[in-house]
């Protein structure tokens, strides 16, 4: 498997920068261009990293995300360049599963906090959604875990191995 586009959904908060290292050294082992992509959603009460409540915020918060999508690529891909900045508005995991599709990625690698079920139940979980959802393998990454830990999942949650970053071809 050729690996030319990975999308790496981000909330812009220090969990998903713990996981550039990682995101970085698949991205050159194979050349890969990375796709940092950021969601704006309407949140009505419930905040995310970058959510607004009326229209009236739009602006401010679009600027504001901005600033820190370009922020967040210049501290954490100094030495990698093939990287691309997305920000897109609405429900995350349908906006990152869209995007998926139109960028033509072949790969998501994303941050996750493995929940507990009652946790993803009253609290949704965007890396799940998209682990069951996506067209291509989806890498979810826990910080913070064994760094040898990856675990890749494709669109069948069964169908997971473990890959170390040594190996050339990262097993996949």
């Amino acid at each position: 498997m050729t690996i030319k586009r990975i999308v790496f959904p981000v909330d812009l908060s220090d969990f998903s920068s713990s996981i550039v290292p990682q995101v970085i050294s698949l991205a050159e082992k194979f050349g890969a261009e990375i796709h940092i992509v950021a969601v704006l959603e309407y949140s009505g009460s419930f905040g995310t990293a970058y959510s607004f409540s009326s229209s009236d915020d739009l602006p401010a918060t679009t600027l504001s995300a901005e600033q820190k999508l370009l922020e967040f690529e210049r501290e954490s891909f100094i030495n990698y360049r093939n990287v691309k900045r997305i920000l897109l508005f609405g429900r995350p995991a349908d906006r990152i599963l869209d995007y998926v599709i139109s960028a033509g990625a072949d790969l998501v690698m994303m941050a996750t906090h493995r929940r507990s079920e009652i946790e993803r139940t009253l609290l949704g979980s965007v890396a799940d959604e998209v682990i069951r959802k996506s067209p291509v393998p989806v890498m979810s990454i826990k910080p913070g875990e064994d760094e040898l830990g990856w675990r890749v999942s494709n669109v069948n949650p069964d169908q997971e191995l473990k890959l170390r970053p040594e190996w050339p071809d990262a097993g996949c």
